[in-house]
């Protein structure tokens, strides 16, 4: 009890007994709240959905792609990138 009655003291004499009594209210809080018994909650209906072909040709039209093949065009403009790598000429 000496270890006890000392910390008590320290925390009485440096004002802190209050966040002791806290901290102790919350360990002994957080184990009772969270072994009680959740109410269920309800879940909600999914919405109906469309037959797979009309969802298919949905898809379609998102899985186009968006950027083209760079063409040797291209490749010979990019020779003289300036890049935060480059020899800065």
């Amino acid at each position: 009890m000496n270890v006890l009655s000392t910390t008590w003291r320290q925390l009485v004499r440096r004002r802190l007994w209050p966040l002791a009594v806290l901290l102790i209210a919350a360990l002994v809080a957080v184990p009772v709240l969270l072994a009680r018994d959740a109410t269920p909650v309800d879940t909600p209906a999914l919405p109906e959905t469309s037959a797979p072909a009309e969802t298919a040709a949905a898809d379609d039209a998102l899985a186009e792609p968006v950027v083209a093949k760079a063409s040797a065009d291209d490749r010979s403009r990019r020779s003289g990138d300036r890049g935060p790598n480059s020899s800065g000429r």
